[in-house]
């Protein structure tokens, strides 16, 4: 009897340990198995030509080697309000169940937290964040026949810098610029997306634009290379290495209160090229992107395909990326209140 029962026990033992080996393999297999009947569609929430855009074919090309299943993977574009209509179909409309993903605007937090406009119809911690591909550095070019060379001109002559619209950082961090540095920036917004920008700093129409570095390199490489243009200052926590000399904003601002601000529109940079899903995507598919992510960072493939296009790879970890989203939606309103006054944003 006693024999009996020992052999009971561990034949039951046997049976649940292959249960438990059994479980991620299922786990696994479902997911593969999801993934290999569905195609998934990579949203950029900015218009063609732009470095979202171009970021997006690189993802497209290689993010579906990683994914179980291997799908194929295409791109949708949904431009508008600064990146907050894309953003909002993504949090409201978008199916949940991983087969829809995506790059938002680098500028979303800002308008959420900063600009809290009544457009905007998403909470950012809540979205299934996937990791950062790109963290960014802006820059304030300024077109090399204008009478400015150093940020300190710019607080004795104006001149025309060019911006999409207020929710944007193209308007944002220009302004804030004015509020805190005494710059005499005289912004003109209407401009739809990076590449109208860039023309119309090539037709003369505006003298300036802020815009990343890493865009600037993969879309118009020659206005460095060949010095069309001056970079006046970065904003961003870590200076560009190709930038030596041009000053950070922070760097420029007097007091504690104002680094605080600066550090606000931070957010930006620190967001940069990000990858994000709906909220509610199943954990097991989530997970399964996270990783893939992850792993395609790390790829040589990957690598020299975006080193080839001026493309930098400052990575963040999901994790990485959601406990910054918690610590920015956690930011006192009296601290945003007196942003929003010096930008004088309204909703």
């Amino acid at each position: 009897m006693a024999s009996r029962l020992r052999s009971a026990v561990a034949g039951f033992a046997l049976a649940a340990s292959f249960g438990i080996a059994a479980a991620p393999t299922l786990a696994a297999d479902a997911v593969a198995d999801f993934y290999g009947h569905t195609q998934v569609t990579f949203l950029v929430t900015t218009p063609p030509g732009g470095g979202n855009g171009l970021i997006a074919l690189i993802l497209a090309k290689h993010l579906p080697r990683f994914i179980p299943g291997k799908p194929t993977m295409v791109q949708n574009f949904m431009a508008g309000a600064g990146g907050v209509k894309g953003t909002n179909w993504m949090y409201n409309v978008a199916p949940k169940d991983g087969s829809v993903i995506g790059m938002p605007v680098a500028s979303v937090p800002i308008a959420q937290y900063v600009v809290q406009a009544a457009g905007v119809k998403f909470d950012l911690p809540k979205f299934t964040w996937l990791g950062t591909v790109s963290r960014m550095t802006n820059v304030l070019t300024v077109w090399g026949t204008a009478p400015v060379k150093t940020i300190e001109d710019a607080r004795r002559t104006e001149i025309i810098v060019g911006a999409s619209g207020k929710l944007s950082w193209f308007y944002i961090e220009p302004t804030l610029m004015n509020a805190l540095l005494g710059t005499k920036f005289k912004i003109v917004t209407g401009y739809s997306g990076s590449h109208n920008m860039n023309l119309a700093m090539e037709r003369g129409e505006v003298q300036a634009r802020d815009q990343h570095w890493q865009s600037l390199m993969g879309e118009r490489p020659d206005w460095v290379r060949d010095k069309k243009v001056r970079v006046l200052v970065q904003t961003g926590l870590v200076s560009v290495p190709q930038l030596p000399g041009v000053p950070q904003f922070i760097d420029l601002v007097k007091t504690e209160r104002e680094r605080r601000m600066v550090k606000l529109m931070h957010a930006t940079t620190t967001l940069g090229r990000s990858i994000f899903a709906p909220p509610g995507v199943p954990a097991d598919r989530a997970a399964a992107l996270r990783k893939a992510v992850a792993d395609m960072i790390k790829d040589p493939e990957f690598i020299a395909d975006m080193k080839s296009k001026d493309q930098d790879i400052t990575p963040a970890s999901a994790e990485d990326l959601q406990a910054f989203l918690d610590e920015i939606g956690s930011i006192p309103k009296s601290e945003i209140d007196e942003v929003r006054k010096l930008l004088d944003l309204k909703s």
